[in-house]
């Protein structure tokens, strides 16, 4: 049986080398979709099957949990605004959310059946869900309400990212890029870099410094906003899913690696 690898990215600033050691998680039959990153030893990971991976060593052994949310929902996305507090969206429009470090999780309504790719807060109580069919959910509340926000596309939003209070970035399946200055009211798009292929996720460090991973393994690298951008395939027969980045020197990625299994 193939399974899913994670990759760790040790990446020198702007212009480097870069090194990448790939970590294998213990052998589970359920793909994983996101992480997130307490920083570079406590990790937590969620696929399909309502799966939560977490690890305190970096990523070399993981602890293994299945169907936190009761219903086996795929998980596709993590977010914790501290070691306690989190979010987790998965397919049919559900939010689960704990306040335990992820040991338990309660389900939230959002009253959308359309699947949540991604979810990002910016502190305890605001926070923005994305995904199919141009869905953008906002909450100001912890996630006990809500509030569907027009978008003006009808792609599927893979990847939302907060770079500054009320600035957000917006990345869809059409290799759409969109910002918003006002917390997600309206949004303008932004230009990225051609490819043939799709962009599947992105990351910002701040306004300047950010990453996009696209579904042919390449990476590409900003460090002005987005002007311009440098690109490297470090594991060229490989597909990247998700990418995190904790400082501009370490970072990790998801991805299927037929090589496994």
């Amino acid at each position: 049986m193939r399974t899913l690898a994670v990759f760790l990215m040790l990446c020198t600033p702007i212009s480097g080398s870069t090194h990448w050691q790939c970590l294998n998680p213990l052998p589970q039959e359920n793909t994983l979709t996101d992480l997130f990153l307490f920083d570079s030893f406590s990790l937590v990971a969620v696929g399909g099957f309502a799966t939560v991976m977490t690890t305190f060593d970096g990523g070399y052994n993981w602890q293994v949990e299945k169907q936190v949310d009761g219903t086996g929902l795929n998980l596709n996305a993590v977010d914790f605004i501290d070691r306690s507090t989190g979010w987790a969206v998965a397919d049919s429009g559900v939010v689960i959310h704990t306040d335990d470090g992820g040991l338990t999780w309660n389900r939230q309504q959002t009253r959308t059946k359309n699947a949540l790719y991604d979810v990002d807060f910016i502190d305890r109580d605001r926070g923005i869900a994305v995904g199919r069919y141009g869905t953008i959910l906002a909450t100001t509340d912890r996630g006990k309400n809500w509030t569907t926000l027009a978008s003006g596309s009808s792609g599927d939003f893979l990847k939302i990212c907060f770079i500054a209070p009320d600035h957000a970035l917006v990345l869809n399946n059409e290799n759409l890029l969109l910002r918003s200055a006002d917390g997600g009211e309206t949004w303008i798009p932004v230009s990225l870099p051609h490819t043939s292929q799709v962009y599947l996720d992105m990351v910002f460090l701040d306004r300047q410094k950010g990453w996009l991973v696209s579904s042919d393994a390449r990476v590409f690298r900003t460090r002005d906003g987005g002007l311009s951008w440098q690109s490297f395939q470090p594991f060229p027969n490989d597909i990247f899913y998700s990418i995190h980045v904790l400082d501009d020197q370490t970072g990790w990625i998801i991805g299927f690696s037929p090589g496994y299994g």
